[in-house]
């Protein structure tokens, strides 16, 4: 898809639209016009589409503003993470009491029936507030990435049919724990209840607590819509900070728990979670020498007890899991993922969405 200099394009955007979609760049502008390109077509509502740059340093910005002239571009002067940027753009449309708001990954395309469906859904679940839509991987599109989010007792989290081939999974819309925030719908009406991203997290898990915060203030639905469908290039923006990657999804794994665990079910099962990460994480750390990985673990179980006294009003306020802990996962241990699949498609050349 060219990007080629002198090249414009109008946006669909309208004064007041039904639907807001936000994208997030940070230093990677052709990801983001390729995204926006695909979601560019007439529809029988009005929509919006901003992007919030995060301090991008290699040339976003006057890419995407020589490609189309009218986007509305909010500039941070410095990275101010997924949850930061993602609230300014929810933040923007509750001001323009924009009905829906979609949060999109600036590294998705999404298909031609995406925005359509996801709408159309939105309209005839009244009672979701939340909807999630069909994640497929972009260059392995045989292979879902995402049908929503799941979580188990001992708060690992992934997304459900992860690397699962999609003839072989037929997933109809319907209920589900979480969805994920690269390709999400929130019905602006509930904001001013459940609050927005929480900024603890800066990026990662920010989605599901917040999934299961809706579900604990408002008791609601959440929706996956298996007509809503985009394809993902999976690990993006944070891949060349491994290490910073690392601290991120650890330290938020045990601030979920801290978070999203009422105090019943920390008694039962934070003995078994400190015990796995011990004898898994922490033990390898130690034999391959990773040291730096290491003190990113200790100072995490460390912090949990920060979040867990930071939280100690809400334990007491209601049984915070009670909403929804039918719906995890009966196990415990690490997540239950199946690479096989994405090991063997990888091998293989297929056509990029």
């Amino acid at each position: 898809m060219s990007t080629g200099k002198g090249r414009q394009k109008k946006l669909l955007n309208h004064i007041n639209p039904k639907v807001g979609i936000v994208l997030i760049n940070w230093n990677s502008g052709v990801k983001t016009i390729h995204c926006i390109e695909s979601i560019q077509k007439p529809e029988s509502f009005q929509y919006e589409i901003i992007v919030i740059d995060n301090g991008s340093k290699d040339g976003s910005l006057e890419k995407l503003k020589a490609r189309f002239p009218d986007l509305r571009i909010f500039e941070n002067k410095a990275n101010m993470g997924f949850v930061g940027a993602c609230n300014q753009g929810l933040k923007y449309f509750l001001e323009k009491q924009t009905p829906y708001c979609i949060l999109f990954n600036n590294d998705m395309i999404a298909d031609e029936n995406w925005l359509r469906s996801f709408v159309a859904a939105a309209d005839r679940y009244e009672t979701s507030d939340i909807l999630g839509s069909t994640i497929a991987f972009k260059n392995m599109p045989r292979l879902y990435n995402s049908t929503g989010v799941v979580m188990n007792f001992s708060g690992y989290c992934w997304d459900r049919d992860f690397g699962e081939y999609v003839d072989d999974v037929k997933r109809q819309t319907g209920e589900v724990l979480a969805v994920s925030g690269g390709s999400m719908l929130i019905k602006t009406r509930i904001l001013s209840r459940v609050g927005y991203l929480d900024k603890d997290y800066f990026a990662y898990y920010e989605d599901l607590e917040f999934c299961l915060r809706y579900r604990r203030i408002l008791n609601g639905n959440i929706t996956f819509v298996s007509e809503a469908k985009c394809f993902h290039e999976y690990s993006g923006s944070s891949s060349s900070v491994p290490v910073f990657r690392y601290w991120l999804t650890v330290r938020n794994f045990w601030i979920n728990i801290a978070k999203t665990f009422s105090l019943s079910m920390i008694w039962r099962y934070y003995p078994r979670i400190l015990w796995d990460r011990l004898r898994g994480e922490i033990r390898n750390r130690i034999r391959n020498k990773q040291y730096k990985f290491l003190c990113i673990e200790i100072v995490s179980i460390v912090l949990f007890f920060y979040y867990l006294a930071k939280n100690v009003k809400m334990f007491f306020a209601k049984d915070y899991s009670k909403n929804y802990e039918h719906l995890l996962v009966q196990s415990q241990g690490y997540a239950e993922i199946n690479i096989s699949h994405i090991e063997k498609e990888s091998k293989q050349k297929w056509k990029s969405y």
